[in-house]
């Protein structure tokens, strides 16, 4: 059964299957949350508009290859992910601000972020 801090969080089904609270990002009832998010802001603000994906370029950044001490990004992943955060925290400060973007206006705004291996 789940500890006292996660009760509040699991239906009464999960706290005896082990079932993965919805805080823990990956899991099915995070993703299920995100939705719900997503659908809600569609419902009250209507049709997004803009979407975007961004894959990193782990060959073609020479940053990157700074960062990791002029190694492969796959022998030194802490340092190649440190890397990867801050350049995405700078891409969505520049971006993605609420307010005048490079791209526009932006009112409203929802980012699903995944890391692969």
């Amino acid at each position: 059964q789940a500890g006292p801090h996660l009760q509040n969080d699991l239906t009464t089904e999960e706290s005896f299957t082990g079932g993965v609270p919805k805080t823990v990002k990956g899991g099915k009832r995070y993703w299920r949350e995100a939705f719900v998010q997503l659908m809600a802001m569609s419902v009250e603000y209507g049709t997004p508009q803009f979407f975007l994906t961004l894959t990193a370029n782990e060959m073609g950044w020479n940053d990157l290859r700074h960062a990791c001490g002029g190694h492969s990004h796959g022998s030194r992943p802490v340092e190649a992910t440190r890397h990867y955060q801050h350049r995405w925290t700078q891409f969505k400060s520049t971006y993605l601000a609420k307010g005048r973007s490079p791209i526009g206006n932006i009112t409203h705004l929802w980012y699903r972020h995944e890391e692969q291996a």
